[in-house]
């Protein structure tokens, strides 16, 4: 017995964390397949007065197999709200959630 629907068009939410200097730091889910990070911080109010975009860490935690890793991801912040990286559903599709920590100067 399958945990999952058979609907082949079913998948499973994805989470993107914010952390740091962002209004309203927390969990937010990945509306779409290659939603951009710009439009996350949006829903997220925003950054707050102070972000340090350029000390700013992008980690991702992902399975292979039975084994649950988690690395950091080099990535350009600035880039990244100004919408000239990919989406970021676009890196990993055996993401299991991705953390943005937002530091502050």
């Amino acid at each position: 017995m399958s945990l999952y629907p058979s609907d082949p068009k079913f998948q499973i939410q994805k989470f993107i964390d914010l952390q740091g200097y962002v209004m309203y730091p927390g969990p937010y889910p990945i509306r779409y397949e290659g939603e951009k990070l710009a439009d996350v911080i949006s829903r997220a109010g925003g950054l707050r007065p102070g972000a340090y975009l350029e000390a700013s860490r992008f980690y991702r935690r992902g399975a292979i197999g039975d084994k649950i890793l988690v690395g950091q991801i080099p990535i350009d912040f600035r880039q990244a709200l100004e919408n000239r990286i990919p989406g970021i559903t676009s890196f990993s599709t055996r993401e299991i959630r991705s953390t943005f920590h937002i530091l502050r100067m």
